[in-house]
């Protein structure tokens, strides 16, 4: 019989947990990851971060049932991990009220250079204590997502009011925030430009409606080091694809780009799209609708370089690519846009059994001619 309590002397379930921990833990002594578990398993957790806290760099969390007890335990842990880069507490229930609770602790993890706290309904209150008594100390701080948080007008308001603390910010997520009006956009197009060095920028699900998104896509245009925006279901129109040119324009080193599902383009706005994509030699991955697939010629579930010459090679009814151009195959994607209902659009498409390994790619690319056989890629994301 399982365990249910995780009090039992000896019990074989939590026994078996913690061996289990333990290898993992001599494989990757600085990583710890634990998803959607309840609140026995993280009974046992509490106590192995106690011991192995001192050593770990990155900690994820995700779907974990942090009750009042487990967010009490969680704190106790932290104090124990004082050398964090990396940490994630995504989707574990952690509200306003929480956040008062933790700030304290995550304050004092001052190496910090990661922090999601994606799916926490920690709304506007609990976003604003985040900004006042944390990351001020989170100086070391790159990469931030407040993804699904609530974060709403005033908790862009209170981000803009510490950009001080991210000037050397890579990269920054607050999709899918409900509640974001004109007002909050404007604050997020001010955030953007003091954050110069920003290279990932996820923005996708905000509502930018007419004229009230034109300064955070103007703001957009001065990143010359963006490689990845998404702006998937943001309700842009036709009247933005002249800001949108302009970004794809002056970012040269653009790579991905998510302009898919949501978003309300005529099929000659979409030809303008596409002509700006055959433009980018960078571009790596385009995640986009139907129409703007056939602005581009293509069929859906396509997937091939964005150079020109292939674009145009493949317009026929399959697409062939020589095993030679593989790794190209890897960096240059336009993806069928996914149902934006689906519960793994961000996950990325494992690998088909005609991926190569590095050392086929490289065998390839030196005329072994076992390797230089043609594969044809149209098969539709799995679901």
């Amino acid at each position: 019989m399982g365990c249910v309590c995780c009090r039992a002397i000896g019990c074989h379930s939590c026994v078996r947990l913690e061996a289990e921990w333990e290898a993992e833990f001599k494989s990757h002594p600085e990583i710890f990851f634990l998803h959607n578990a309840k609140p026995g398993k993280l009974r046992r957790l509490w106590p192995f971060l106690h011991r192995k806290g001192a050593s770990l760099r990155s900690l994820t969390l995700t779907h974990c049932d942090l009750s009042d007890l487990g967010l009490e335990r969680l704190k106790g842990s932290l104090d124990h991990c004082k050398q964090l880069r990396k940490l994630h507490l995504e989707f574990d229930g952690i509200a306003a009220l929480d956040t008062i609770q933790l700030a304290p602790v995550l304050a004092n993890l001052v190496d910090l250079e990661v922090l999601s706290l994606r799916g926490n309904p920690i709304g506007e209150e609990g976003s604003l204590v985040l900004f006042e008594q944390v990351f001020p100390t989170l100086r070391k701080l790159r990469v931030l997502d407040l993804a699904i948080t609530q974060l709403g007008d005033r908790g862009c308001q209170g981000l803009l009011d510490v950009f001080h603390c991210f000037e050397d910010m890579r990269q920054l997520s607050i999709l899918r925030n409900e509640g974001i009006t004109a007002t909050g956009l404007r604050s997020v197009a001010k955030i953007l430009d003091k954050m110069p060095l920003l290279q990932k920028i996820h923005l996708g699900g905000l509502c930018m409606l007419g004229e009230d998104s034109f300064p955070l896509l103007e703001a957009l245009s001065s990143k010359p080091e963006l490689v990845l925006l998404e702006l998937h279901d943001c309700d842009l129109e036709d009247l933005h694809i002249p800001l949108l040119v302009n970004i794809m324009r002056d970012s040269p080193g653009l790579q991905l780009l998510d302009i898919g599902g949501g978003n309300h383009f005529s099929l000659e706005g979409c030809r303008q799209l596409a002509n700006s994509i055959k433009e980018l030699p960078s571009l790596s991955s385009v995640r986009m609708n139907g129409m703007l697939q056939e602005a581009l010629g293509l069929k859906p579930h396509t997937s091939l370089p964005t150079d020109s010459a292939a674009l145009e090679y493949a317009r026929g009814l399959g697409i062939a690519v020589p095993r030679t151009s593989q790794r190209a195959l890897r960096r240059h994607r336009v993806l069928h846009e996914p149902d934006p209902t689906h519960a793994k659009r961000y996950q990325a498409t494992p690998p088909s059994e005609d991926t190569l390994s590095m050392e086929e790619v490289s065998d390839a690319e030196n005329g072994n001619p076992e390797a230089s056989k043609c594969v044809t890629e149209g098969s539709p994301p799995p679901a």
